[in-house]
């Protein structure tokens, strides 16, 4: 090990207490704290292999520290959503103070936990459906997967998708048919690209039921499926080569 020059400043203390712990009497000391730089008997390891240790007191104001910086990081998060959010109301020239009651609605319910938003354009449809009176449930579980948003009365779930949602149209449309089945005959999944709700909000929800009716006329011309995907095309490919071989035993 290391041994400091005695007297010189430009020396950390901790480096110095150590060594006086290895200098000592009583033995070798192997973990200092790295907080006040004294002998500790509990110690921890990193990600990085790098040994850690902090005694019991360190320790107990670390926990705090870095509890009070989860909690700035999320009021840092929900203030930067909640402005996010208002931006895409005046952007297309919508006057927020019309929305204050749907605004305050849906920030209640963020705070009190029963609301989650991934995003700001998710938040802004929200509060668009909730201003229009319409029952909405934000992050609803199904099957392993977590829904934008869900309508109950229209049995319509409501998916916000960015830009990266054209790499995962297989994925999606795989977990569609799943969520599908899942919630049962009437049901449909409308996406809904963020750059609609960005520049067509007022209009939003009724293209939403347009769109729900469109993909239910579809799905009942193709006998239940929707081809829109390669397992939906396969499949309506499968079914339509059997109808061709039997139509003629009809």
């Amino acid at each position: 090990m290391w041994i400091p020059e005695r007297g010189n400043k430009n020396i950390d203390p901790k480096r110095e207490r150590l060594a006086d712990a290895y200098l000592s009497k009583t033995g070798p000391v192997k973990h200092i704290c790295w907080e006040c730089g004294n002998p500790v008997t509990d110690w921890q390891w990193v990600r990085s292999g790098r040994q850690r240790d902090w005694c019991t007191e360190c320790k107990a104001k670390r926990k705090e520290l870095l509890k009070q910086l989860e909690y700035w990081r999320k009021a840092s998060k929900r203030e930067t959503l909640i402005d996010n959010t208002v931006k895409i109301f005046e952007q297309q020239a919508m006057d927020v103070y019309d929305y204050r009651e749907a605004f305050q609605a849906v920030i209640e319910s963020m705070d009190a936990g029963k609301s989650r938003f991934d995003s700001a354009p998710e938040m802004a449809l929200v509060i668009e459906l909730i201003n229009l009176r319409v029952r909405v449930k934000t992050q609803v579980d199904c099957g392993g997967y977590k829904l934008d948003i869900v309508l109950p009365e229209h049995r319509a779930v409501v998916e916000v998708d960015g830009p990266t949602h054209r790499h995962m149209i297989d994925h999606d449309a795989t977990r569609d048919i799943l969520v599908h089945e899942k919630l049962g005959e009437g049901w449909e999944v409308v996406h809904v690209k963020v750059s609609r709700v960005k520049g067509e909000l007022p209009t939003l929800y009724e293209w939403i039921l347009d769109e729900h009716s469109r993909i239910a006329e579809v799905r009942r011309a193709n006998g239940g499926l929707l081809p829109y995907s390669r397992r939906g095309k396969s499949e309506v490919n499968e079914v339509m080569n059997y109808v061709r071989k039997i139509k003629h035993l009809i």
